[in-house]
């Protein structure tokens, strides 16, 4: 089971309780609308009882905002590796070429040499790091 199947699971938990409550509520409604009015602890259940209900509507609109979310992330380190992955490949290849190549290769960064292939090193008698 994956991370999101798992949040997926502990939500449809909490939504049932949350339903349950709901449930409740509109029975306890019922009951004092028709008969016991004016009873402040009644009252109060009721109050609190709408207030879960909503809170449930929330938690389910945030639920979804928060799932949609990492989804997009997923994706997009998803894409990210890719990319890596390619670059990394695309390096590698040029790696061989350049170190496979008979031709002298200078790579000069900042009036530094940063990388001299062998063929250069053989042709001038000089290695990688003397230059």
């Amino acid at each position: 089971m994956n991370a999101d199947d798992l949040i997926m699971h502990r939500f449809r938990r909490i939504k049932r309780g949350l339903y349950l409550l709901v449930a409740l509520f509109l029975v306890v409604r019922e009951v004092y609308y028709q008969s016991v009015r004016d009873v402040p602890l009644v009252e109060s259940l009721i109050d609190w009882l709408i207030g879960v209900f909503f809170a449930a509507i929330l938690i389910e609109i945030s639920f979804r905002a928060v799932k949609s979310y990492f989804r997009r992330l997923q994706q997009e380190i998803i894409d990210r590796q890719r990319v890596e992955d390619a670059l990394r490949e695309s390096e590698e290849k040029f790696r061989t070429l350049a170190e496979q190549s008979p031709d002298m290769i200078f790579i000069n960064k900042g009036g530094r040499v940063v990388y001299v292939n062998e063929s250069s090193d053989k042709a001038l008698g000089y290695t990688a790091e003397e230059f």
